[in-house]
Order: C-alpha cells, then sequence, then structure tokens
C-alpha cells in the first residue's frame, strides 16, 4: 500500500470520526464542550474545532484550510489504568541531559498506549510523524513518515533513575539515560546511544540552591545526528560545552552569564551551527529598577554583538516611567542604535494610557496607546518597536508598529479574541477567532451555567511567560501533560485538569506566532494542579529573545 493510500485513509477515517463525535458528543451526560473557529493571515490558515471533554473520555476534532483541507482528531481515555489514544498527539522526547530546553518532542498520529509500570512508565506509539499547524482556535495535522516508539523510564532504588528511548523512522534511534541524584539539589546524568544512525553521548549537571543555580552539559555526535527526521517542528540540539551560572546574591541583585554551542538539523539533511555567548546583570536601587545584557553570537551570517539597558521606575503605582537602549553590530548589518522612552499612567482600575518617543540617530518619533481591561472587554492599543532582520543594505533594522490585542464577549458566553503580529519582514498579519462553551446535562445542550449535572474539571494549573525584561508575552504556546494552551495579552495561561497532582509542562516554540524569535530561559519540567477555589501556585516561565539578533520585539 502506498503512503498517499495510507494518508488518504487517516483522512477519510478523521472525518468519520468527526461525525461519530459530533453525532454522540450532545447525548452524554456531564460533558464540557468547546467550539471555536478562526482565521490568521500569520499563519496562513482558517478553521474551526470542538472538543468534548467528560469524566474520563477527551476528545477533539479539527477542520481547516492551509494549503488545501486539513484535519486534526484526537480521542483518548483510560482502560483498566492503561491510557489509550487514538489521532494527533505530541510525543515528548527528553533527555535528563537537556538541561537547557525541556521542550523536545515530535507530533504522531497513530495510537499509543500509555501505563505506569512499577514507580515507573512506559510509552508504545505506532503510527505517522506529522508535520502539524496549530493556532488557538484549530489544531491540525498532515502525516509524514511511518514511525514506532518505545520509552521507557524506571527509578533504581533512591538516587537512580534508568531511562530507555527508543524508535525507528526510516532509520533507528536507541538512546538509554542514566539519573544520578547524590542529593537533593543536585543531579548528575548521562546519555549515550545513536540518533537516526549516528553515534552520540552527553552527560550533564544541575545545581539549584538558594541564591545559584549551575547548568552544565557536554555533548558528542556528529553534524547529521538527530533524533528523528522531522520536517516540523526543528528542534535545536546542543553541541560541545555548554553552560549557564546565575547568581542572586540579595533578592534585588543578580547576574547570569552563559555559553551555548548551537546544531540546528534542516529538512535537506544538513545543519547550522551557532555558538551564543551572554551576560545579563540586573538590580535595584531606590525604586529604580536597573537590567543589562550583553550578547555575542557567531555563526552562518557572521558574527554579531548586541546590547539591552534599560531604567524602570514607578511613582505612586500610578505613573511608570521605562527608558532603553539598544545597540547591535553585525558583519552584515553593520551598527544600528536607539533609544526609546516610555510613560504609562495608571487613570483608574480600568483605564491607562501611554506615550512613548523613540529616536534612532536624527529621527525622532511619537507615539500614544493605551489599554481597557473590564471582565467583559479587554482592549489594547500599542505602539512596539521590533527588530526586522531581512532588511535592504543601509536601511535601520528597528521599526515602530501599531499593535493591537482585543478580547471581548460578543453573545452571551461567546468570546472574540483578535491582535495583530509581524513577520521578520515587517509585514501586519493578523489572527481572530471566537471560542464558545456548551455544557451538556444528558438531555442536550445548554448554555454555560445552566447545566446541573455537569463536571467541569476542577484543579488548575496557572502560569505565566515572561520575556528578558519581565514583560509578559503574547501568543506562546506550552504543552501542559499533553494538552497545548496559549497565553493570553497578559502572558497568562491556564489548563484544567480533572485530578490533583503534578503534570508535564513544555513550552512549544514551534507554535509561537513567532517560532525563531524565542529561546527558553527557564521553565520548570513539572507543575501542579491545584483547586481553582484554592490559592494556586502561579507558574513562571521565561524566554528570552535570541541573543545574535537583540531583541526582535521591543515593547514600549
Amino acid at each position: 500500500m502506498k503512503f498517499g493510500d495510507v494518508a488518504s485513509a487517516l483522512c477519510q477515517s478523521a472525518l468519520a470520526f468527526a461525525a461519530t463525535f459530533l453525532f454522540l458528543a450532545p447525548r452524554s451526560p456531564a460533558q464540557v464542550i468547546q467550539l471555536s473557529g478562526g482565521s490568521s493571515s500569520l499563519m496562513e490558515t482558517q478553521g474551526g474545532s470542538v472538543q468534548v471533554d467528560s469524566e474520563n473520555m477527551h476528545s477533539t476534532f479539527g477542520l481547516g484550510w492551509h494549503d488545501g483541507l486539513r484535519t486534526g482528531f484526537l480521542a483518548e481515555s483510560t482502560f483498566d489504568g492503561t491510557k489509550v489514544s487514538l489521532g494527533d498527539e505530541i510525543i515528548p522526547f527528553v533527555l535528563p541531559t537537556d538541561v537547557f530546553d525541556t521542550s523536545y518532542y515530535l507530533w504522531g498520529r497513530g495510537i499509543g498506549l500509555r501505563r505506569a509500570i512499577g514507580d515507573g512508565d512506559a510509552l508504545i506509539f505506532a503510527g505517522y510523524t506529522s508535520e502539524s499547524l496549530n493556532t488557538p482556535f484549530v489544531n491540525t495535522a498532515s502525516p509524514d513518515d511511518p514511525v514506532a516508539a518505545f520509552f521507557y523510564r524506571h527509578p533504581l532504588g533512591e538516587k537512580f533513575k534508568f531511562s530507555s528511548y527508543n524508535l525507528v523512522s526510516g532509520r533507528l534511534t536507541t538512546i538509554q539515560s542514566l539519573e544520578w541524584m547524590p542529593i537533593h539539589d543536585l543531579t548528575f546524568a548521562a546519555s549515550s546511544g545513536v540518533g537516526y544512525q549516528e553515534p552520540y553521548g552527553a552527560i550533564s549537571a544541575r545545581l539549584h540552591r538558594n541564591k545559584v543555580d549551575v547548568w552544565a552539559s557536554e555533548s558528542e555526535s556528529t553534524d547529521s545526528f538527530r533524533r528523528i527526521r522531522l520536517v516540523s517542528p526543528l528542534m535545536t540540539e546542543q553541541k560541545g560545552a555548554n553552560a549557564r551560572v546565575e547568581y542572586r546574591p540579595w533578592t534585588n541583585v543578580g547576574l547570569s552569564l552563559s555559553r551555548q554551542d548551537l546544531l540546528a538539523p534542516l529538512p535537506d539533511g544538513g545543519s547550522l551551527e551557532a555558538r551564543v555567548d551572554g551576560v545579563n546583570g540586573w538590580f535595584s536601587l531606590a525604586g529604580v529598577r536597573v537590567n543589562n545584557s550583553l550578547f555575542h553570537s557567531d555563526g552562518p551570517s557572521g558574527a554579531t554583538d548586541a546590547s539591552l539597558s534599560s531604567l524602570e521606575r514607578s511613582f505612586a503605582n500610578r505613573l511608570d516611567i521605562r527608558l532603553e537602549y539598544f545597540h547591535s553590530r553585525s558583519d552584515l548589518s553593520g551598527s544600528f542604535e536607539g533609544l526609546t522612552s516610555t510613560f504609562r499612567e495608571r487613570i483608574n482600575a480600568h483605564l491607562s494610557v501611554s506615550q512613548s518617543v523613540f529616536s534612532q540617530g536624527s529621527q525622532h518619533t511619537v507615539s500614544f496607546g493605551g489599554q481597557f481591561v473590564s471582565n467583559a472587554l479587554e482592549v489594547s492599543l500599542d505602539y512596539q518597536t521590533i527588530f526586522v532582520p531581512f532588511v535592504l543594505p543601509g536601511q535601520s533594522p528597528f521599526r515602530q508598529v501599531l499593535s493591537l490585542n482585543f478580547r471581548g464577549k460578543v453573545w452571551k458566553d461567546m468570546d472574540l479574541h483578535a491582535a495583530t503580529n509581524y513577520t521578520p519582514l515587517g509585514q501586519t498579519r493578523y489572527t481572530a477567532y471566537v471560542t464558545n462553551e456548551l455544557y451538556s446535562d444528558g438531555s442536550g445542550l445548554v448554555a454555560a451555567g445552566r447545566s446541573a449535572g455537569r463536571s467541569i474539571p476542577p484543579y488548575l494549573v496557572r502560569g505565566v511567560v515572561l520575556d528578558e525584561r519581565n514583560q509578559p508575552v503574547f501568543g506562546a504556546a506550552l504543552i501542559v501533560d499533553r494538552d497545548q494552551v496559549f497565553t493570553d495579552s497578559d502572558g497568562t495561561f491556564v489548563s484544567r485538569k480533572k485530578k490533583a497532582g503534578e503534570y508535564n509542562l513544555k513550552v512549544d516554540l514551534a507554535s509561537f506566532l513567532f517560532p525563531d524569535e524565542y529561546v527558553i530561559v527557564s521553565a520548570p519540567a513539572k507543575v501542579q494542579a491545584a483547586q481553582a477555589s484554592a490559592r494556586e501556585e502561579t507558574v513562571v516561565v521565561r524566554i528570552s529573545r535570541r541573543p545574535g539578533t537583540v531583541s526582535q520585539a521591543q515593547k514600549n
């Protein structure tokens, strides 16, 4: 049977699944049903999705258009302690030696089995790798290459843990890992094997103390190494010696040093290498917050030096003043520098206004913006200074653009979301979608809040994504367990869970609105789900714009 026939059969199965799914969903008791639909010129896609959650079942189906009709579907449930899934799902592929980036994964379309075995766990998956397209309103995928995987983890006593990662997709990948935790806040790990039939070995150390955090790793591989051949997402591997040290002698003072050697595999089998060195320091004195970052990178486009300095002060919790100076110099683009000053005043609890002045050379631009926030409506209109990497020689890579974010109720429990974003060419793009939640009490669909028999997942994982300037990041994608969530304009994300406990967290850089703009600074590998009525812990994820291009989106 040819691959095209198999892909077509899977597509037809998805449509049949959707029809059954939509027919049966309203008749099942105690279900939460979420409907979404929208369009994005940034992702060049339109579509919609329906998601149904009940006591022991999670199902979703999406239909979209992106260079043709695309589908996405998933149904999963637990039978006698084994979680069974059918459809499009995320398969984590994080090694214990991945201390700098815990977001390695692949998308697959097929059948998955997950089960706890003693104190460990195992995963079996058979199907196809897939090229996924993820937006806040619809997730779709198209199958690529056949894949079979078996992952296994098991503790060996109190201080050791063994992990085995094995998959076949065209070529063999088998990597075995061992972790050693001699004390609570110190972990060593080693991994070895072959990836895509290329040799691989790595060692790592992770130290976490009250005032000091240390990450270190050493890996050896050929330039052809990859965990699996994928069209998307393209994951960056660490190569050679890498280290990061963060020292916080006092609450308001900190310093970090980092060095990373990166290897980026390309779909054609080639790869790109880059080295990034960074220094970041911050302190607060007499209410003034000071931050300074210096970066140097060597890559395929030559050497780049960049710096970003900022001063920030708040007065009586009513007026915020922020000054930013940025400078970049590269072998190709020459030298550019600029200064941004921002004044933001809070009129009341709902309304704030802002003014910014952007200066670059002899050119000065004055801009105005504002934000209105209430329970039913949130609107922000602001100007941003963005870094445009693809410009004509001699032109400044810094541009000032208008940014719009909107969220509001348009009818009963239907919410409208809209936002503007910008491509690396400086072009304006939009994303707009609507969401609506309904409930089933066994007799049909009812509006939110009117179902006496509904069962809404009572536990929450709540978090926020911040950039290197401690500013919220809109449109960041994260994966909690295997549920994908996106941050709002405040940088916050929420994932509902049926059970309290610990869940895996991954930062899905490939699904960001600007997937090539950010790198991960820090993110917990595990998060806790707590009752919504309790004071649940807020998870903080920190990311940074790629040092080699200074700030690609400097927010005023």
